[in-house]
């Protein structure tokens, strides 16, 4: 017989930061952050074990005063332009993407990972917190495509070197692929990288390793999604196909 009275055991789903990073305020990692500040309140008392089990809809979750809920996922990808910081607050006199994204949307959503102010490019953007999560975190070594104009040509013992690794400041850099141009006309070299990582600025570090400054720097690809044609600033939301495989490169 059945005991209908049995104890339901907790899942991973049931964590207060994954119910957060579901209701599309954060992701996973900065949900974690967030709990553990003292920004999120359970039932009107603040919590700041990230770890936390909740029951959705029986308990009331708030970030900053506000009740979070349930939003329907959506997935977008955004052509950043040079000069903005990968945010989605204002934090100085700087524009941030936020102000990039109309006011019209179906959620609210926020950056896979980030591009840095002097770079361009493909930023994926979702309300997705556990996509998001799988997205970044290096065990599922998704793939980034970048390229890259720099003050001179990388050489061929270099790149051997970058694509064991190089140490700085107490982490490894390593790019997984590595392919050389150069404009003629125009005297320019030029570099198309592919990095799983994700590190802080690492395609920057790593080349001044070896004595060379970046001077443009446009991610192309993340994962399975190209930047294709997008106009710098614009916004487009991800076809079915590229949904599902954004997924299934995460498993």
């Amino acid at each position: 017989m059945t005991d209908q009275h049995a104890t339901r055991f907790p899942t991973e789903e049931d964590r207060l930061d994954h119910y957060i990073a579901r209701c599309g305020a954060a992701s996973r990692r900065a949900a974690r952050k967030l709990v553990k500040e003292g920004l999120v309140k359970v039932d009107g008392r603040i919590v700041t074990d990230p770890g936390t089990h909740i029951e959705p809809g029986a308990n009331v979750v708030e970030l900053e005063g506000e009740r979070l809920k349930l939003e329907k996922l959506v997935y977008y990808k955004l052509n950043k332009p040079r000069g903005y910081v990968t945010a989605m607050k204002d934090y100085g006199a700087k524009p941030c993407v936020a102000g990039l994204l109309s006011d019209q949307l179906p959620a609210r959503i926020f950056p896979v990972g980030r591009l840095d102010m002097d770079s361009e490019g493909l930023l994926l953007m979702t309300n997705d917190g556990d996509l998001s999560f799988k997205l970044m975190h290096p065990s599922f070594e998704v793939p980034r495509r970048y390229l890259v104009r720099t003050s001179a040509a990388l050489k061929e013992k270099d790149a051997r070197r970058a694509l064991r690794g190089v140490e700085d400041k107490g982490e490894k850099l390593k790019l997984k692929e590595v392919r050389y141009g150069f404009v003629a006309k125009k005297k320019e070299h030029w570099l198309e990288v592919v990095l799983t990582q994700g590190k802080k600025r690492e395609i920057r570090r790593l080349l001044k390793c070896f004595g060379l400054k970046v001077l443009e720097l446009r991610r192309t690809e993340y994962g399975p999604v190209k930047l294709g044609r997008l106009k710098p600033g614009s916004l487009k939301k991800l076809s079915s196909g590229e949904i599902a495989a954004l997924k299934n490169i995460v498993g």
